[in-house]
């Protein structure tokens, strides 16, 4: 077993929505943490932590070197999920995807070959594994978003390094991940505190959910259990959207039912055909809400998406909070902090 108290841990993608919540619960343990950030990053979310800050980025492997130096166990959060902006130009979102999931994953891994490094825990998605009931890891459906994809590419290529030259990694592959810090899920609160919910007609989205708090105490069950080469799954049970924002709306106390706002499939599919053939017709791709949604992810639904997570539950792993605490946690969470 290893154990990481007395170690020096670096966390990558620290300032991140996971990675803040990783940070604090190892912060409280404990546990000495240094954190690898950009210098653009806002790291007020670290202050009174007590941390280490290394500044660097993952495409610039001299500055990965010196965050590593005395480094015994790296947790790699570091990722581009979503775009941060609302243009880039045609293909641009999909090759900063894969240029920080691939690229960046890949130079951090052989830094940490090189430094020796005792434990790698890298963080890949459900996502990777594409839609199924009751999958395991070793799910071969293609991803089908191209954030799927390069995370696919990037879990490969890393565990090629474990094959080849004994890199002591084990992946993770979290559910869609909720909780404090969270920016998506706090739009989803805020629209249910107002008493709406959205929805596409004709299908039902369910898929693997975890809360923030149950994947950190499983991400450092596989860093100190985990096999070298192996991958895991973390979510806390298979939830459809309708199913969420019933439990959102109980916690914040809502006595009316939700109005629903219902989108036609049928409708958005065109629209989102048109705004592609404009995009292809100017040469670029247009997120005006900075989310990654198309015409793939329409056809993909209904979605019907579980995952069987007893690789997980074999290295000693329980769910600490239910699925009603881990939201009850959020909405007090994000109205301590004006998030509603």
């Amino acid at each position: 077993m290893l154990t990481s108290r007395d170690k020096l841990i670096l966390v990558t993608g620290a300032t991140g929505f996971i990675g803040r919540n990783l940070v604090r619960e190892l912060s409280a343990r404990g546990t000495r943490v240094r954190c690898f950030v950009r210098a653009s990053s806002d790291c007020s979310a670290l202050n009174g932590l007590g941390v280490e800050i290394a500044v660097g980025d993952l495409l610039d492997p001299p500055s990965i070197l010196r965050a590593l130096e005395g480094v015994s166990v790296v947790y790699h959060l570091a990722a581009t999920v979503r775009p941060s902006g609302s243009i880039y130009s045609k293909g641009g979102f999909g090759r900063l995807c894969f240029q920080t999931n691939v690229d960046g994953a890949m130079n951090l891994a052989r830094a940490c070959l090189a430094k020796k490094v005792e434990r790698l825990v890298h963080y890949s998605s459900v996502a990777s594994a594409g839609p199924g009931v009751n999958i395991t890891e070793d799910w071969a459906s293609p991803p089908y978003s191209v954030y799927g994809r390069s995370k696919l590419d990037g879990e490969r290529r890393i565990l090629g390094l474990f094959k080849d030259f004994a890199l002591p990694v084990s992946v993770i592959r979290p559910g869609m991940v909720y909780g404090p810090y969270s920016g998506p899920w706090a739009m989803l609160f805020r629209l249910v505190n107002l008493g709406f919910s959205m929805a596409i007609t004709g299908t039902e989205i369910r898929v693997p959910v975890c809360y923030v708090g149950n994947l950190t105490e499983a991400s450092i069950a596989v860093c100190e259990k985990g096999r070298s080469g192996e991958v895991y799954f973390v979510s806390d049970e298979s939830r459809s959207f309708t199913e969420t924002v019933e439990m959102v709306a109980a916690a914040l106390g809502k006595k009316k039912k939700i109005r629903e706002i219902a989108v036609n499939k049928s409708l958005l599919r065109w629209g989102l055909r048109f705004k592609e053939a404009i995009e292809r017709m100017i040469g670029l791709e247009i997120f005006p809400f900075r989310v990654n949604f198309d015409s793939e992810m329409l056809a993909a639904m209904p979605i019907n998406w579980s995952c069987d997570i007893s690789k997980l539950i074999g290295l000693g792993y329980s769910r600490k909070f239910t699925a009603r605490e881990g939201i009850a946690l959020s909405v007090e969470w994000f109205r301590r902090n004006r998030s509603l």
